[in-house]
């Protein structure tokens, strides 16, 4: 068995706190979603759990047209309160607006309910009200909450979580998020968190094959709610370049999107990312989604000045998130973080029709961090200027 799997099963509860496994529906190997209770009686909510943000929202049964199909009653909750103001939420394709109000947040499995200060969201821009999930739960730091103060890990008194990504939605280990737990065995590098907002970590270099590419990035951020790997424009550049010489059926080479159509997984090199000091490799399985015959590297270039790990990382490497001691953790093979160890990214036909709706997730959600990062980028620059501590700021990167 894959260590990653003996880990799931041998999680640990804390000493104060019982563990909670949260399944996660797998769609289509890069979207993700699990179940929350809000409400008293409970309402029941399909919710991506984001570690690239810190607030909680739903749609309000006032929302005549957004994602999902679950819509929060506040009149129907007993325990519900207004808040008295609303807010409006961007995201890199979109945002959504509504009434701030707290209520009891339940976890399947979980005994009790804890109070959170949330989104009830009556507009969605038409990109996000096409997902199938319903609302979002923030997996982040305070700095990054907008609405949720308490953010969901302060309420629920979150001192460790880790992320299991399944290889295919069939396997018979299921995706999962467990809140609470501990694992005693993970066998890779302990990589403190140097950001405030994000789980972001230090990142030392980029390489295909044995080859070093040129990079101008020195973080990577681990974020669930992005389904794929967004690279700035010089480490896109650099990583295109070199599939271009490694791959030479590749298409797109003089610009627009690179795919193959007379390849296959095999064809493509392996690519490694330097997290801290430790190599954690993705091999061509773990990165390339083929289907109808067409080969396409899960790599996408954006504004960010930093590397965006989602889905397709955290697929290939199970991560455990010390929210305690702002730290992480990712599993490895006893063999080396050498990737491959899943099955390759392959559609059925019936599911094809689900990769737009991955390409709006990664773009809705994902690059919500363009935002932000801009914002950090004009704080630091101005922090350097002033020489005096810096706000509290919606991204908290300082």
């Amino acid at each position: 068995m894959h260590s990653a799997l003996v880990l799931v099963s041998l999680a640990l509860a804390s000493a104060t706190r019982p563990l909670v496994r949260i399944p996660l529906v797998n769609l289509d190997q890069l979207q993700f979603y699990g179940s929350i209770e809000i409400g008293s009686p409970p309402q029941s909510f399909r919710v991506i759990f984001d570690t690239g943000s810190s607030d909680v929202w739903v749609p309000s049964h006032d929302c005549t047209a957004c994602s999902g199909v679950a819509r929060y009653n506040r009149s129907a909750s007993s325990t519900y309160a207004d808040e008295m103001y609303r807010f409006q939420a961007y995201y890199g394709s979109g945002a959504v607006a509504g009434d701030v109000a707290s209520d009891a947040i339940a976890l399947p499995g979980a005994s009790s309910a804890s109070f959170v200060r949330m989104g009830s969201v009556t507009a969605q821009d038409a990109t996000i009200q096409k997902f199938a999930s319903e609302g979002i739960v923030g997996l982040g730091f305070p700095a990054l909450a907008s609405i949720s103060a308490p953010t969901f890990l302060e309420a629920l008194d979150i001192a460790i979580f880790s992320l299991y990504i399944s290889p295919l939605p069939t396997s018979p280990v299921p995706s999962q998020l467990l809140l609470h737990g501990r694992q005693t065995e993970l066998s890779s590098s302990f990589m403190p968190h140097i950001r405030q907002g994000f789980w972001a970590v230090r990142f030392g270099g980029l390489r295909v094959h044995d080859a070093s590419l040129q990079r101008a990035a020195t973080v990577a951020i681990l974020d669930s709610g992005t389904s794929l790997l967004l690279l700035p424009h010089i480490e896109y550049a650099s990583v295109v370049a070199r599939l271009c010489t490694v791959v030479p059926a590749l298409d797109g080479c003089d610009g627009g999107p690179v795919s193959c159509s007379s390849c296959d997984h095999t064809s493509f090199p392996p690519l490694t990312f330097v997290l801290g000091s430790t190599g954690f490799t993705l091999q061509g399985s773990d990165y390339v989604r083929c289907e109808l015959n067409v080969c396409t590297p899960q790599i996408e270039t954006s504004t960010n000045s930093f590397v965006v790990l989602g889905d397709i990382f955290f697929r290939a490497y199970y991560t455990a998130f010390d929210v305690t001691n702002r730290s992480v953790r990712l599993a490895c093979p006893a063999s080396g973080c050498h990737g491959g160890q899943r099955p390759p990214l392959l559609l059925s036909p019936f599911l094809s029709w689900v990769l737009y709706a991955s390409m709006l997730y990664t773009k809705a959600f994902g690059l919500a961090l363009s935002v932000v990062g801009a914002k950090w980028v004009l704080d630091r620059s101005l922090l350097m200027r002033t020489k005096q501590p810096s706000p509290a700021l919606l991204s908290g990167i300082v």
